[in-house]
């Protein structure tokens, strides 16, 4: 059975879904997270978190990013 998801809302699910995971493991800015998430810009990014979430980027990873790591840099290219 299929469910009533558009692709365009499979794949915002999974854009947040992966901005949480760097929003709690790692200390990259929030602008890094969302364009790694790949969102076309950060304001873009805030919006879609918090109608999700009801809380900002921000505000998740002061709730569940006590595991941070720091960040690898991006651009491996020396």
């Amino acid at each position: 059975m299929f469910s009533s998801f558009t692709f365009g809302e499979w794949l915002l699910a999974q854009r947040l879904k992966l901005s949480q995971q760097y929003l709690e493991k790692d200390e990259r800015s929030i602008a890094q997270v969302a364009e790694l998430s790949g969102f076309g810009s950060e304001s873009v990014y805030r919006k879609h978190f918090k109608a999700t979430f009801d809380v900002s980027p921000s505000q998740w990873r002061a709730t569940f990013g006590g595991d941070r790591q720091p960040s690898a840099p991006l651009n491996d290219h020396g």
